[in-house]
């Protein structure tokens, strides 16, 4: 699966199958301007993604079922990369000068 992120008003996260490039499924509703970085949780079964809004929202999906399970904002400086650890627990934003650890707790239902 390939997951590519939108620019617009109301940017989308779209899935893909890579190998018949038939959408699988579209997240929408949360990122404002564009989705600038995405990261599959190790196991393949969350995404993470980064928006271009100016708090460089932070958003954790669990993208089969097409629910936010966290959001959060990160920070106002340029974000450069997101990924997630390598237990899918917790995530890591990097920016000009700034790096972030984010745990996703409660269940996943909120990040810190």
């Amino acid at each position: 699966l390939v997951a590519t992120g939108q620019l617009g008003s109301k940017p989308s996260i779209i899935i893909w199958d890579a190998e018949t490039c038939a959408t699988v499924r579209v997240l929408r509703g949360f990122h404002r301007r564009a989705v600038l970085q995405l990261a599959w949780s190790p196991d393949g079964r969350l995404l993470g993604s980064l928006g271009a809004d100016d708090d460089h929202s932070l958003a954790v999906y669990d993208w089969k079922d097409q629910v936010l399970l966290a959001k959060t904002a990160v920070c106002k400086r340029k974000m450069l990369g997101l990924a997630f650890g390598p237990l899918g627990e917790r995530l890591m934003t990097v920016g000009v000068k700034s790096v972030g650890f984010w745990d996703l707790c409660e269940g996943g239902r909120q990040l810190r």
